[in-house]
């Protein structure tokens, strides 16, 4: 099993009865996907889109949100798989924010290591991942926090401020 079949299997448990659409971005260019083939993508309701050209993460963000029609969108690399429950966490905390729009995610290595848990922008413009090297249940790493910009692999966002602000 590849890892985009991993990554919608694992979608589709996280949900926790959560309505969910999903969209596949199919980019041919990524000739080191492992699992670009038919068997990957059949997921019952999903749309495949196949792109044949390369597109930069915001414009592929931005041709999945064009042909989505729920009030969220959750972006996803195809190398992360959600924790059960996980989906319905972020649609609750992302409805609790007053004044933001947007959810990230911890991401966690096979062995427990935080790769990010956002990314800070230093002064001199160096970005930093936060968290990277510790321990996935270290507790300043385990809650809802600010950062400068979350980890591109998942993120969670609110359709109609991504209207707003014209898009990725």
């Amino acid at each position: 099993e590849g890892s985009l079949s991993r990554c919608v299997g694992s979608l589709l448990r996280a949900r926790n009865g959560t309505d969910l659409e999903v969209i596949i971005l199919r980019n041919w260019q990524d000739s080191g996907a492992d699992d670009h083939g038919p068997d990957a993508t059949r997921v019952e309701g999903a749309l495949v889109v196949d792109v044949q050209q390369f597109l930069s993460h915001g414009e592929l963000w931005n041709l999945g949100a064009m042909q989505a029609r729920g009030e969220h969108l959750l972006c996803l690399s195809s190398q992360v798989e959600m924790r059960p429950g996980s989906l319905g966490w972020r649609l609750q905390s992302l409805s609790s924010l007053h004044d933001g729009g947007l959810i990230g995610c911890k991401v966690v290595d096979a062995s427990g290591s935080v790769i990010a848990a956002g990314v800070a922008l230093d002064p001199d413009g160096r970005v930093s991942m936060v968290g990277e090297g510790a321990d996935e249940g270290q507790p300043e790493y385990s809650y809802l926090r600010e950062v400068d910009c979350p980890s591109e692999a998942c993120f969670l966002v609110s359709k109609r401020l991504l209207s707003r602000v014209g898009g990725f």
